[in-house]
């Protein structure tokens, strides 16, 4: 009697955790990447001297990567832990004392219809989402660079963003709501972890990378409770490697009609002049 209760029991545990561990695969996989976020261990290619990055300074003299003839772009790879990910990446740098800058990201590139790599603000966009967020390129010492026609595009996205939900306030329309401009998860080309990260480069041809991020690790406990204060988390799906959030965007905007674009330029040239039609 109590072998058969035992093995009910065991039958109805293995059950719930069966249950619990596929509807959680989408949790536990962002728990293991926001572990893994917190770590830099890399070994990389055409690396030559030593550097060190704490947080937005540079310090050494290093130089990685070399100029494609073809192309005319700087390539320079490594394979690792590096950006929450384990796998083979893209990495350039130089730092001339305290001067330089960068460039990383991981994963499949995205091409277009002509095989060009799709590329936003010069970073390529790869197929998986949270790769995307990881990426980055900057120039030491112009973080905070933001020029005129950025400011221009922020204030021109505001005021139709004003009137898209003016618009959309009573009744949901779908081909407005394709319009709404969306904040990009890298204002500044690069994610918020990156001013805290400490880093380590050094090598003659082959160079090892060794990195800690403390944003990282307050992300990952806090991810414990469902708290994300980076917004790294994604959803984990067969869709997530074929489609990402910047694919879907575009599409959007190819699929644009005329009649819309009109309507919407006409609400805006009303809310310039104070006026806001429903």
């Amino acid at each position: 009697m109590n072998k058969k209760f035992l093995v009910q029991v065991l039958k109805l545990f293995l059950s719930l955790a069966l249950a619990i561990s596929i509807g959680c695969s989408t949790y536990s996989q962002n728990r293991k990447r926001d572990f893994q976020d917190i770590f830099t261990l890399g070994v990389e290619e055409k690396s030559y001297g030593i550097g060190l990055r704490l947080s937005y300074l540079p310090l050494g003299f290093f130089f990685q990567g070399s100029r494609n003839d073809i192309t005319n772009e700087i390539e320079g790879q490594g394979f690792g832990l590096r950006g929450g990910s384990f796998s083979q990446y893209h990495s350039d740098q130089l730092i001339f004392g305290f001067l330089g800058g960068e460039s990383f990201y991981s994963g499949e590139v995205s091409r277009d219809e002509k095989g060009k790599i799709v590329k936003e603000k010069k970073i390529p966009i790869v197929k998986e989402e949270r790769d995307n967020l990881k990426s980055y390129r900057v120039r030491y010492f112009d973080f905070f660079n933001d020029p005129p026609i950025e400011r221009q595009k922020r204030s021109r996205n505001k005021v139709k963003k004003i009137i898209i939900e003016d618009l959309t306030r009573d009744v949901e329309d779908p081909e407005l709501m394709a319009y709404m401009p969306r904040d990009p998860p890298k204002k500044n080309g690069y994610p918020d972890s990156y001013p805290y990260q400490v880093e380590i480069q050094f090598g003659l041809f082959y160079a090892v990378r060794l990195g800690f991020n403390f944003a990282e690790l307050v992300d990952f406990f806090l991810g414990i409770g469902k708290i994300d204060i980076l917004d790294d988390d994604t959803v984990f799906s067969e869709s997530s490697s074929e489609e990402t959030e910047s694919d879907i965007r575009e599409e959007k905007e190819l699929q644009e009609e005329p009649e819309v674009e009109r309507e919407i330029e006409g609400q805006q040239t009303n809310s310039e002049s104070g006026e806001i039609q429903p």
